[in-house]
């Protein structure tokens, strides 16, 4: 049986309309290794 987990995503309140996009790719970029976790999640099912 699969095991349940949470998540959350965290950004600035102040981000808004475009601007979470730029602060995305800047903080998938600090760490190339989260782009790979990002994908992942994307794709699979728990």
């Amino acid at each position: 049986m699969a095991e349940l987990t949470r998540g959350r995503c965290v950004a600035p309140d102040h981000l808004g309309g475009e601007e979470w996009y730029a602060y995305f790719m800047r903080r998938l970029a600090e760490r190339p290794v989260n782009t790979a976790f990002f994908a992942r999640s994307l794709l699979t099912r728990g």
